[in-house]
């Protein structure tokens, strides 16, 4: 350990900037639920010495909610890809030094140098992945398309992601519109077919929407892979489809906050985050795609061939990331209010 945290000091020394300040043997990370075992938060206290404390957020937008509400409390957030403009147009995060992180070349090039971070001068790749469509093949016919989830034999019987950009997007690719679609006009069309939706929606639910699929609460749902490819495993009538739409993908990222009290504690938890073994782990504990190349290589094969988890490449190359909406997204958030209420 003491060569490991050497190396580390040396690092921070050599980048530079606030990081070589008195270590304090604690990190406050704030992250989405189910994203980390406890298992490998135990472990990493139990090596490094240092006791994480942990707080989760449902959406980006409550993660900045809170962010700006409770100042320099945390230390590493994980946004989503179109919310790193935001964050960076709130000054809320500082530049991430990767040639501090040793296991920085396990990441796999494709998630690296993305639009939204040009060399990744701000963000660390965490976990990646799409959603889904999922339905109970003992309770309702098979879907291929978005338009299914308006069926009239699922009213009450649907889930869908309690997430604006997500559940919205989802909407308007349904109707032939892009996942990043700005024109008022259309917009408008999918707060109207979002409301015809919503007697369909039984519960909207970004932590766990896989207990109502695996408890037989609802007949289908609109969630993220991994809580559809878990819920497979433990109800074997589930079945997971990626619409004829096409899909969206997001990237989520370890950013380092603005005033963060524990950067050097940070830095070494992101650094043992990503190596192989402990980013298998974490693969196989929540199955998303992961983008650490050398923990994919331990990953079992039944695993990889799951396309609920890792999509054919042609799929891949049709999808988009989100991207940051701008002053649309005043309009969004109205769609999204209106229908809730």
């Amino acid at each position: 350990m003491r060569l490991r945290l050497s190396y580390m000091t040396i690092a921070l020394m050599v980048v530079g900037v606030h990081f070589c300040s008195p270590k304090k043997n604690e990190l406050n990370l704030f992250i989405w639920s189910e994203y980390i075992p406890e298992s490998v938060i135990r472990r990493f206290e139990t090596e490094s010495g240092i006791r994480v404390n942990v707080a989760n957020y449902t959406s980006n937008e409550e993660m900045l909610a809170k962010i700006q509400a409770g100042g320099s409390v945390f230390d590493l957030a994980v946004p989503s890809e179109y919310f790193i403009g935001i964050l960076l147009s709130e000054d809320a995060i500082d530049p991430f030094p990767k040639e501090a992180l040793k296991n920085f070349g396990n990441l796999a090039p494709e998630f690296l140098n993305r639009g939204f971070d040009p060399g990744n001068q701000y963000t660390i790749p965490f976990m990646a992945g799409h959603g889904v469509l999922v339905y109970d093949s003992a309770k309702t016919p098979p879907m291929k398309s978005y338009r299914d989830l308006w069926r009239a034999d699922l009213r009450n019987n649907i889930v869908v992601l309690d997430d604006i950009r997500a559940t919205l997007g989802m909407v308007s690719r349904s109707l032939g519109y892009s996942w990043n679609e700005k024109d008022v006009s259309r917009l408008k069309e999918v707060g109207t077919a979002f409301k015809a939706l919503v007697p369909n929606i039984k519960k909207f639910d970004s932590d766990s929407p896989k207990k109502l699929l695996i408890d037989g609460e609802v007949k289908a749902g609109f969630v993220w892979a991994a809580e559809a490819a878990l819920a497979m495993k433990e109800r074997l009538s589930l079945r997971a489809v990626i619409p004829e739409e096409g899909m969206y993908l997001w990237l989520d990222s370890f950013v380092l906050l603005k005033g963060a009290e524990n950067p050097g504690n940070a830095l070494e938890f992101v650094d043992f985050i990503l190596r192989p073994d402990i980013g298998r782990d974490i693969a196989l504990a929540y199955p998303y795609m992961t983008p650490n190349r050398e923990a994919k290589k331990l990953l079992p094969k039944e695993m990889l061939s799951n396309t609920a988890i890792y999509p054919p490449d042609s799929e891949i190359q049709k999808s988009d990331f989100f991207e940051e909406l701008g002053e649309t997204l005043r309009v969004y958030d109205a769609i999204w209010t209106d229908a809730k209420r």
